[in-house]
């Protein structure tokens, strides 16, 4: 099955893709978010990663702080909830 666009030279026939990326979010052709949730935890390690490189000592206080600011506030809890599920249920 395909989509076409009626267009006023004639019909143009889109073709099929597996897999789109638009404004930073995959798209596949199965409507699932896995591609977007690893993409989005790998992200998010390395902003975590990021975080711990830049200070010699981190409490758990602060780590919470800098990780909601960061992490939390760029809307990708969901896909780090559906890799990490035990990390994001201490917050």
């Amino acid at each position: 099955m395909g989509y076409s666009v009626l267009k006023p030279d004639g019909e143009f026939i889109l073709e099929e893709t597996i897999e789109e990326k638009d404004l930073g979010v995959y798209i596949t052709s199965d409507l699932k978010l896995n591609r977007q949730c690893s993409t989005a935890a790998t992200k998010e390690i390395r902003i975590l990663g990021q975080i711990r490189a830049s200070f010699s000592f981190l409490d758990k206080e602060t780590l919470r702080l800098l990780f909601t600011g960061l992490l939390i506030g760029n809307s990708r809890l969901c896909c780090l909830h559906a890799a990490f599920p035990s990390l994001t249920t201490t917050l």
